[in-house]
């Protein structure tokens, strides 16, 4: 499972599920332990019990813990604030499986297998014709829904576009500012920005997607590029909103080529330029609790060693998410 991960940060955030296991195991042996004096001092029940249950007894029992576990795990007793980011996985269907019958073969198919993976969010991204469809076939489970983008106005004269509205009856999730939509249907950061601000008021999780292209990769231009992104999507927002928001940095030049970013690059980039923006807007704090996940290329061979790195929280997968072994991929992703 995912470490915690640290940053400096105002406030402790206890889910790591480490801290249940040793809760569990504290008590387990805590009884084997009652059991135990109680067959070595059978013959006296008084004594048993004022050995056992005597404050003098619980206090000394309780410090002899806390000294115990602060040795055995000294990274649960740190006095230094501790941040965990929920690792979350993303499946992006684009203009796939866009018929009833065939999206819903597919989900059946994956849908126990996914409901059984813990440790992290997965989620689901098909196109809007099966929406509906999908969300009744996975509302008895733990996995997430998502649409692949909206637009910012609740209602009006818009023809062929959906409302956040619309969306917030059937989706956790909305997949806003990708490359392909930036490029093939003129999305600005403006209005990526009013689409982040109107999926927050409805309740929806906005999953950013910013990048650099080759040639402004090659030129040494990702830092900026991809931070002023980061800031036109997150302008205008409180420090609360920006927290809820997941970011996927996805370089242009490793969506769909089969060519992907290092895990130390995209590293590299989401730790010091995209969590850099999120700092300068909001604080340290807020930049260490926004998921930023990596996007580009992802598959089951590779997913292990982008999710092993410290920055990365997640992946937005591709033409993985298409195919059976992406339970696979989301097994490996919540087993670092």
């Amino acid at each position: 499972m995912r470490d915690i991960v640290w940053g400096r940060a105002d406030t402790v955030v206890w889910l790591d599920y480490r801290l249940a296991v040793i809760m569990g195991q504290l008590v387990r042996r805590t009884w084997r332990r009652i059991v135990t004096r109680e067959a070595l001092w059978s013959g006296n029940r008084e004594s048993l019990r004022q050995t056992l249950f005597s404050r003098e007894s619980i206090l000394l029992w309780a410090l002899q813990t806390y000294r115990r576990r602060r040795r055995e795990y000294p990274i649960l007793f740190d006095r230094r604030p501790k941040l965990m980011r929920y690792p979350i996985i993303a499946g992006n269907w684009k203009m796939h499986l866009g018929r009833v019958d065939e999206a819903l073969a597919f989900v059946r198919r994956i849908r126990y297998g996914l409901n059984q993976i813990e440790g992290v969010d997965r989620v689901l991204c098909p196109p809007f014709t099966v929406l509906a469809s999908v969300a009744e076939v996975i509302r008895p489970t733990r996995i997430g829904l998502g649409a692949q983008t909206m637009h910012w106005e609740e209602q009006g004269a818009h023809t062929g576009e959906i409302s956040p509205a619309m969306l917030a009856e059937l989706c956790q999730y909305v997949i806003l500012g990708h490359s392909e939509r930036r490029a093939a249907n003129n999305e600005s950061d403006e209005s990526v920005n009013h689409k982040v601000s109107a999926a927050l008021v409805c309740d929806l999780t906005p999953i950013i997607c910013v990048g650099e292209n080759l040639a402004q990769n090659e030129a040494g231009q990702t830092h900026e590029f991809v931070g002023g992104q980061v800031r036109a999507a997150l302008a205008g927002l409180t420090m609360e909103q920006a927290q809820q928001c997941v970011i996927a940095y996805e370089p242009l030049w490793a969506i769909g080529t089969g060519k992907a970013a290092t895990p130390a690059d995209a590293n590299r980039v989401i730790g010091l330029t995209i969590r850099g923006a999120v700092a300068e807007m909001f604080g340290e704090t807020t930049a260490q609790a926004v998921r930023v996940q990596y996007g580009g290329s992802v598959n089951v061979e590779n997913i292990s060693a982008f999710m092993a790195m410290p920055e990365v929280d997640g992946a937005l997968v591709g033409g993985a998410s298409l195919k059976p072994d992406f339970v696979e991929l989301v097994r490996r992703a919540a087993l670092v």
